[in-house]
């Protein structure tokens, strides 16, 4: 991990970030004032606490997964994060399990960090501010409970790994007519975590359905070739 000592180019990417838009100048400079940032290599793990101080994270650039070991020992990733997203904690009331961590997963990641103090403290005082936390709040839950019923909804594999492909060129596919070109930041094994299956099972399938003709792929680009005709 490479701390950062600039503040200014941070905030003003998080004038940008949605969540932050209902702040009066006075409150966002408050955030200013106490916010720091970090880089991080792929690879890196990013701490929940850091000096005994309890952060909200927001991401500036880059791609991490939010990860959870089960009792067996088996990696489960529960979501993956990038521009604009945050985690850590946020609301006293919302602890997280003991076992859970947070990897970057791209070159290089940018994350502000903010003592969730300050977030609690702005969340009393702006009601606009609290909406739209709690709503970004609702809509996380909702996008991991939705992958959860499509892996138990898709029985086979190939099926869930369809949905994932398909999901995943919707929120960050580059189409050209019916081909969509994806930056493959992904491992087999990472794609075998969110789809609740194995390694060898997802490049076997990955496999049949490049010979298929179906897709495209390298260790740094997915394409799928006709989206209307991939399953």
């Amino acid at each position: 991990m490479i701390q950062v000592t600039k503040k200014e180019p941070t905030v003003m990417h998080l004038r940008y970030n949605p969540l932050f838009q209902d702040l009066t100048p006075a409150q966002f400079e408050f955030i200013a004032e106490n916010l720091k940032y970090q880089t991080y290599k792929k690879g890196d793990s990013i701490n929940y606490f850091q000096d005994n101080i309890r952060y909200t994270y927001f991401m500036i650039s880059g791609k991490i997964k939010l990860c959870e070991i089960d009792c067996d020992g088996n990696e489960f990733i529960k979501d993956l994060l990038k521009e604009n997203d945050f985690f850590g904690e946020i609301l006293p009331s919302r602890g997280r399990s003991n076992f859970e961590y947070v990897e970057a997963i791209s070159d290089r990641v940018l994350i502000c960090k903010i003592p969730s103090r300050i977030i609690n403290d702005l969340i009393k005082v702006n009601p606009n501010f609290s909406l739209t936390l709690n709503t970004a709040l609702w809509q996380k839950y909702r996008k991991i409970e939705n992958r959860f019923r499509n892996i138990a909804y898709l029985k086979d594999v190939k099926s869930r790994l369809i949905n994932f492909f398909k999901d995943w060129a919707i929120r960050e596919g580059e189409q050209t007519g019916n081909s969509i070109k994806l930056q493959n930041y992904l491992t087999h094994k990472d794609i075998a975590s969110l789809i609740c299956s194995t390694r060898v099972t997802v490049t076997n399938i990955l496999n049949e359905l490049r010979d298929a003709g179906n897709i495209n792929y390298s260790k740094g680009q997915i394409v799928i070739v006709d989206i209307d005709k991939f399953e």
